[in-house]
């Protein structure tokens, strides 16, 4: 198997070096087992050559600001993408010999006086089409009142039926955490907690402070690696508040909500009451996703062996008996501040407020 190599042979994501990895002209992923396509090295301004053939890259699809870098490249090589493949984001498009689905993201509808912005629609099911719409507006109204560097900016609505109802909000370039880590993974330029993780890190915990400082207070509820958004310069920012909710006072805990299991805090997942502390839990599963590079309890198993079942592992979790593992490498402070956010125990657990003094200490 081929290994990754930048043909100035420079050191990436050094300290004096950004996102822009120091003037990398050429990058070869060949070979490299990838699965997704991998979009992170078109922010390097200076990329002129990139190879990725011998992959098992199914899905080819790029908006159309990444198929432009593409097309300027002066050397561009991949394997072909299978002909049983559909787009159905967008239309395809070739390049240096390669089809892409190219989601234009630069059409009129993916543009607000001339700023290029994020548009975000209800996939309606018939079943549930009432319900569904109620759900989006509520998400739009909680948007709508939020105002800090730290959220997705919401920039309006529009329609032509109640239907075809659109959250337009700023452009995120870069897309969600979990993507951007699994991309650096499998390139083989992973991110560290010494150039962005832990800038990162602050930028979620600075989101959380704004939100739990509401009069009322907006838990989250949904806090995770794919509801954090990154634009080119690396700057985290906090999305999908559709089931946000509002504690209206400080002794008005939230009864049992919803959530994404694997994230969720025990409290909430045995049916009781819960406060803003359940997105500190959260928060530390996040810590997790940032040091692994890829989602909580990812292949744990059992004493046997076996992978354990979702099931299995949300009821350890809700009874404190398990929390997400973190790598050897994490830095000892990481570490403990992730203990801290994971303790079962809500009033044991620090605030946002807490966690951004110890990120700027």
């Amino acid at each position: 198997m081929g290994s990754a190599y930048a043909g100035t042979e420079i050191q990436l994501f050094a300290d004096q070096c950004s996102l822009s990895f120091c003037g990398l002209e050429e990058y070869n992923l060949s070979f490299n087992n990838l699965t997704v396509f991998p979009t992170t090295p078109f922010n390097v301004e200076t990329l002129q050559k990139f190879y990725i053939q011998g992959n098992g890259i199914s899905n080819f699809t790029v908006n159309a600001s990444i198929f432009e870098r593409i097309t300027k490249l002066v050397n561009f090589k991949a394997s072909l993408a299978s002909d049983a493949v559909e787009c159905n984001t967008g239309d395809w498009k070739s390049a240096h010999g390669a089809n892409f689905c190219v989601f234009d993201s630069s059409s009129p509808s993916g543009t607000y006086r001339s700023r290029q912005v994020a548009i975000k629609k209800i996939r309606l099911n018939s079943d549930a089409e009432a319900a569904q719409i109620e759900h989006f507006i509520r998400e739009i109204k909680i948007m709508a009142t939020l105002r800090h560097p730290r959220i997705v900016e919401f920039i309006g609505v529009a329609w032509d039926e109640v239907v075809d109802l659109s959250a337009v909000t700023e452009l995120m370039e870069c897309g969600d955490l979990i993507t951007v880590l699994h991309h650096c993974r499998e390139g083989r330029y992973r991110l560290t907690w010494g150039d962005h993780k832990a800038t990162i890190a602050l930028h979620i915990a600075e989101a959380l402070v704004y939100l739990h400082s509401l009069s009322p207070v907006v838990i989250h509820r949904d806090l995770k690696s794919k509801n954090v958004l990154l634009n080119t310069e690396m700057e985290a920012k906090l999305s999908d508040f559709g089931i946000s909710c509002e504690r209206r006072t400080a002794e008005a805990p939230m009864a049992a909500g919803m959530g994404t299991s694997f994230w969720i805090a025990p409290e909430v997942l045995t049916g009781d009451d819960y406060d803003e502390k359940a997105d500190m839990y959260s928060f530390g599963v996040v810590l997790s996703e940032l040091d692994t590079d890829d989602f909580p309890y990812t292949n744990t198993t059992n004493q046997p062996g076996g992978v354990l079942q979702e099931g299995e592992i949300l009821q350890l979790v809700a009874n404190g008996e398990m929390r997400p593992t973190f790598t050897p490498e994490c830095p000892s402070s990481i570490l403990q501040l992730a203990h801290w956010c994971l303790q079962w125990k809500p009033e044991n657990r620090p605030s946002a407020a807490e966690v951004v003094q110890l990120f700027k200490g």
